[in-house]
């Protein structure tokens, strides 16, 4: 029965998110995004308010509720099947390849090849680096806001479904759980961010190995629960995991 009410949840949800702020990402083609992360730094790990992550007009949206249901959900879900998903994280590029762009993509594939996913890991970057300076530290970048941005999705989906007054309140209980677990993920991305700007490789390496752990023990709360939720836990999972791979390529 939670399982049916999760899954007509996760797809009310997706139906009303519109689109998350992406200022943090600069996408001129002439140079990189800047590095410096744009919240405040975070006061309570465990507080599950202290982010702003909704997407624009999410909070005040009254659309009329879906009634279709699955049975059976991907365990990663297409990010082209997801309503109101921010097109900062859709690969949209088509501009015809001058030459430069092959180089470019030449680069962007030997970095993602040492990845765990480097097919994801292309998806995620290649379109926001065409012109720019291409090298590990600009790569490594871009993942990490992308990463970041995905977090406030996930943040957004989750803390809705944890205040919808149908919701269970067994099931409340766990996606409180997540929504501790994704608010601190949050806070990971932001510290992660500030490391890189400053170039304290440790720091950020402690702060993206600490959002997987806090992603992990929102697996955990509904362990032996089949989810749609679970695609953003592994999407995030494999973003991250990326991250890190990128980033222990900056000394090469």
């Amino acid at each position: 029965m939670e399982y049916l009410f999760l899954s007509f949840l996760f797809l009310f949800t997706l139906t009303l998110a519109q689109s998350i702020n992406n200022a943090n990402i600069n996408s001129s083609p002439n140079i990189a995004p800047n590095m410096q992360p744009t919240t405040s730094p975070k006061e309570n790990a465990n507080s599950p308010t202290s982010h702003s992550a909704y997407p624009l007009g999410y909070e005040n949206e009254n659309a009329p509720s879906q009634s279709q249901s699955q049975s059976q959900f991907p365990p990663i879900i297409p990010l082209d099947k997801i309503s109101g998903l921010p097109s900062s994280l859709i690969p949209t590029n088509t501009r015809k390849d001058d030459g430069g762009n092959s180089e470019t993509n030449n680069i962007i594939k030997k970095i993602c090849d040492n990845t765990d996913y480097p097919d994801l890991c292309t998806t995620t970057i290649a379109p926001f680096m065409r012109g720019g300076i291409i090298n590990v530290q600009n790569v490594l970048q871009v993942a990490m806001k992308q990463s970041d941005a995905f977090a406030k999705l996930g943040f957004a989906t989750f803390k809705r479904a944890s205040e919808s007054p149908v919701t269970p309140p067994r099931t409340k209980k766990l996606l409180k759980t997540c929504l501790d677990s994704w608010d601190t993920v949050l806070y990971n991305y932001e510290e992660a961010l500030e490391a890189l700007r400053i170039h304290d490789s440790g720091r950020m390496n402690s702060m993206l190995s600490a959002a997987i752990t806090d992603i992990s023990d929102c697996e955990d709360a509904f362990e032996g629960v089949i989810t749609p939720m679970s695609g953003y836990s592994d999407r995030m999972t494999k973003m991250t995991s990326n991250c890190l791979a990128i980033g222990s390529q900056l000394g090469d």
